[in-house]
């Protein structure tokens, strides 16, 4: 399912908003003052999806509706005073055309009443885990914990009803499958630090250490080659015990044209020769088939080594292209360094001189270019959307006017879906049918 549709009712209890999303051009740009809601909308559909409870109790809006493209409806509803009180105050709610809705916490046809902390997990949940899941809260007695942001002093049953945020619920079998469809990517405005999430002890909370975004991924892009690296090595391990077999077991009465195998080994040396130019294979000399006719023997080894290899090299066809294209924006966008791929060291940057650069050296600008090219190709699956909260942080404006033209790119490449909170006229550039400007009360 894709989303088609956002309405959020009384966001900050004043504003109204409906934003109907570009199916078509998978882009759709929100913008408006500052204050209006444009990252609280994205952090409301990245809640929905995750069910971050805490998120969706911190933002003030009444009711959030996210339509897909088959007409059905998700809703998340805070409840009021008036309604009869659970935790945490919100209805989950799934309407499809000629359905009865379904709604969580509810009955949903059933006599029993779905609560979110049903009796049995209740009795299984251990009192040691409130600290790991929540670790601002440290244990001072039996049933007792302080908070250490307030120093508020909490009992079991005020963490139950208060603090539940993140603890296990029993959400039902439709609401998980919801949740899970279509997948959510959300790009902060924080995104070039990773800032590690605190322990249970205070020791562990007193300076974290910060890693920088452009080295988990360069270190993680060595490991997907890596990975890619192995997965060849095992196919052709497989391929290459079975060959005489297969050698043995073609059939004579196939007619194979020398000028077709001729074309089809120039065109594996092609492939060979960008996936060496990408990173992902090691230079070498090639094959090289001398001039002259080939006799019948010979044509049957080089279809099946014309099968194998292709085969083999298929495996590498997806991270090519995306090591491609990563490749030429960034090299068409870089001064005076040119960034190439290890499968040692994942991004390699040389300059004019042939030094090299360490990632984490490049500018800011350069930096948020890397990480949202990188996250968009390398950390969604196919059919997700991307949630990006103001991708001009730190960029020229020359590298703002390019942004909407990469972002279609890469939207073809991987089937993406993106929705795009700025404050930048760069960043739309004329598009402008592209975009929804959030309009304050009475505008």
């Amino acid at each position: 399912m894709r989303i088609k549709e956002i309405s959020v009712k009384k966001l900050f209890g004043m504003f109204d908003y409906t934003i109907p999303l570009n199916l078509d051009e998978h882009i759709t740009i929100i913008h408006g003052p500052n204050g209006y809601g444009k990252t609280n909308i994205l952090k409301l559909i990245k809640a929905s999806f995750s069910f971050d409870l805490e998120i969706l109790h911190k933002i003030p809006f009444d009711k959030y509706d996210l339509i897909f493209d088959d007409s059905s409806v998700y809703s998340i509803k805070k409840k009021s005073e008036n309604d009869p009180v659970e935790i945490p105050g919100f209805l989950f709610i799934y309407e499809k055309p000629g359905k009865q809705p379904l709604i969580y916490p509810g009955k949903n046809g059933s006599d029993k009443q779905l609560d979110f902390f049903p009796e049995l997990l209740k009795h299984e949940f251990s009192i040691e885990m409130i600290e790991e899941i929540m670790p601002n809260l440290s244990r001072i007695g039996r049933e007792r914990w302080i908070d250490d942001r307030s120093g508020r002093i909490i009992s079991l049953s005020q963490i139950m009803k208060h603090y539940n945020f993140n603890l296990p619920m029993n959400k039902p079998e439709w609401l998980e499958n919801i949740i899970e469809s279509p997948p959510i990517y959300f790009i902060e405005t924080q995104r070039l630090l990773i800032i590690p999430e605190e322990g249970t002890h205070r020791s562990r909370r007193i300076n974290p250490r910060k890693t920088k975004v452009v080295e988990k991924y360069s270190e993680e892009l060595s490991k997907k080659i890596e990975a890619k690296l192995a997965e060849s090595a095992e196919l052709s391990q497989k391929l290459d015990s079975t060959f005489p077999n297969r050698l043995l077991q073609l059939s004579n009465n196939e007619k194979l044209d020398e000028r077709y195998l001729r074309e089809e080994l120039n065109n594996l040396e092609k492939r060979r020769r960008k996936l060496m130019d990408t990173g992902l294979l090691e230079k070498d000399e090639g094959v090289e088939i001398p001039m002259g006719d080939i006799d019948s023997a010979k044509k049957e080894v080089l279809s099946l080594y014309i099968n194998d290899t292709e085969e083999k090299l298929s495996i590498f066809d997806e991270m090519s292209d995306k090591i491609e294209l990563m490749k030429t924006i960034i090299n068409n966008h870089f001064s005076y360094k040119e960034m190439s791929i290890s499968k040692e060291k994942g991004f390699v940057f040389t300059d004019n001189n042939g030094n090299i650069i360490n990632p984490s050296d490049l500018s800011s600008g350069e930096q948020h270019q890397l990480v949202l090219l990188y996250a968009m190709l390398f950390e969604v699956n196919p059919g997700s959307m991307i949630l990006i909260d103001e991708p001009e942080i730190s960029l020229h404006v020359a590298w703002q006017k390019d942004f909407i033209r990469d972002l279609q790119r890469i939207a073809k490449m991987v089937n993406l879906d993106f929705l795009i909170a700025t404050h930048s006229p760069q960043i739309i550039n004329e598009r402008w049918k592209l975009t929804v400007e959030l309009k304050g009360v009475g505008e």
